[in-house]
C-alpha cells in the first residue's frame, strides 16, 4: 500500500538523517583527539559510544516486517517495553542529552582555561 510505504520512506529518511549526524559526530571527536584539542582520554570512547548507541537500537528494533498484510505493526514505533516509549522520540531526546552534555564540559573546559590559552586549544 502507498501510506505504509510512505511511512517505511520515512523512517529510512529518518535513519539516514541520524547516520550522517552519528558520523559527523563521531568524525569530529577523532579529529579532536587526533590534532590533541581535547585532552580528556575518556571522550573518545563515552561520547562515541553515548552517540551510537541509540542510533543502533531505531535501527535494530524498527524493522520492517517481512509480510505488510497487517498494516503497521505497533511495535515498529514503539519500544517492547509495554509498548508505551516513542522509539524515534527517544532518540530524539537521547541525541539532545548528549549534545547538552557534551556543550556543558566544552564550557566548564573554557572557562575554566587560563586566560593566556586560546579557547580553541582548550576545546
Amino acid at each position: 500500500p502507498p501510506r505504509l510505504a510512505a511511512i517505511w520512506a520515512a523512517r529510512v529518511v529518518f535513519l539516514g538523517v541520524a547516520s550522517c549526524a552519528v558520523l559527523l559526530r563521531l568524525g569530529y571527536v577523532l579529529v579532536c583527539e587526533r590534532v590533541a584539542f581535547q585532552k580528556i582520554p575518556h571522550a573518545a570512547i563515552v561520547d562515541p559510544i553515548l552517540c551510537s548507541l541509540p542510533l543502533l537500537w531505531c535501527v535494530l528494533t524498527s524493522c520492517p516486517p517481512s509480510r505488510c498484510d497487517a498494516g503497521i505493526p505497533y511495535s515498529a514505533a514503539y519500544s517492547r517495553s509495554c509498548c508505551r516509549l516513542p522509539r524515534f522520540i527517544a532518540f530524539s531526546v537521547a541525541t539532545v542529552i548528549q549534545e547538552l552534555c557534551s556543550t556543558s564540559a566544552a564550557a566548564v573546559a573554557v572557562g575554566s582555561a587560563p586566560c593566556d590559552v586560546l579557547a580553541w586549544q582548550v576545546l
